[in-house]
């Protein structure tokens, strides 16, 4: 069971804009959109998304990710919090923590992080009956 995401042309709309970090892109700072950023660089800072963050094999995020859902294929030092899934591919390197309602790991993914996962809408509401 290989299988990855692959970027492809979403619908037009504010949520589906591609951002993309190329290869020979370093950003330091602090990255956010409503839409899909693919990172194929590096970026020293944050990266939130209301949509998908797609870290390629050579990209490195050194900073916290915030997102609807991650794919990591490269190396990640920080918090990384997905609303939804975090799928950590076989060439990824993951140093810090993870937040996320749901997880999937392939074989062959380094991971070194306190990893916590809880369905949101499961979780018990704090007000009393």
């Amino acid at each position: 069971m290989n299988q990855h995401r692959q970027m492809q042309n979403p619908p037009a709309g504010p949520d589906n804009t591609v951002s993309i970090i190329g290869s020979e892109t370093s950003v330091v700072g602090h990255c956010k959109t409503a839409g899909i950023v693919q990172i194929e660089g590096s970026v020293e800072g944050s990266v939130e998304s209301g949509n998908t963050i797609t870290v390629g094999k050579d990209g490195v995020i050194v900073g916290d990710i915030m997102a609807r859902d991650a794919v990591i294929a490269g190396r990640i030092h920080g918090k990384l919090m997905a609303t939804s899934l975090v799928e950590l591919q076989a060439s990824c390197h993951v140093d810090g923590e993870i937040d996320t309602d749901r997880i999937v790991i392939e074989e062959g993914a380094m991971v070194n992080a306190t990893i916590k996962t809880a369905s949101r809408s499961s979780q018990p509401s704090s007000s009393a009956p």
